[in-house]
């Protein structure tokens, strides 16, 4: 698969990887596909595999990548592992749980999201809108996908209520 059907911009980051391939830092970049806590799923020219993640990007205060995230990777096949994260051009987040104030990184350089909830009785009308609201603020364009239309009570009503949002 070639980057750029994966999203890769090269006007965006070849000067980023040029430069980290002149300090010997990434030999490739991949986008990375699922996030396993100290291992990701990344895709690029080489296929799939699983990479590694630096010490510094485990503990150091550098950002952490996230799925969507374009990233470099060192290693050969079957033993790859991640040591830088391409700048982001959108990030999805979300209130972190807990009583700390903090944002929690959900996705990266997404351009459509999808937000699918079901109209049957555990449908929420002001969880939708805070929803709509991140996706808006991530950049991404949202598209809302209304399932179990047919549990519904009333779904003529339900859908003239979302419509405005």
């Amino acid at each position: 698969m070639k980057l750029v059907e994966l999203g890769y911009e090269p006007e965006r980051w070849d000067e980023d990887v040029a430069r980290a391939r002149a300090r010997g830092r990434g030999v490739a970049v991949g986008r990375v596909a699922a996030d396993f806590g100290v291992e990701h799923r990344v895709v690029g020219s080489f296929g799939e595999e699983r990479a590694t993640l630096t010490g510094k990007l485990r503990f150091g205060g550098t950002s952490r990548p996230a799925v969507g995230d374009f990233v470099l990777l060192t290693g050969s096949p079957g033993s790859r592992t991640l040591t830088a994260v391409l700048p982001r051009k959108s990030s999805l987040t979300r209130q972190a749980a807990g009583k700390k104030v903090a944002a929690q990184l959900i996705a990266a350089n997404l351009d459509v999201v999808f937000v699918v909830t079901s109209f049957n009785e555990d449908f929420n009308f002001n969880r939708l809108e805070r929803y709509l609201t991140a996706v808006w603020e991530s950049g991404a364009a949202p598209f809302v996908l209304l399932n179990k239309m047919d549990l519904a009570e009333d779904p003529d009503a339900r859908v003239a209520e979302v419509e405005p949002i």
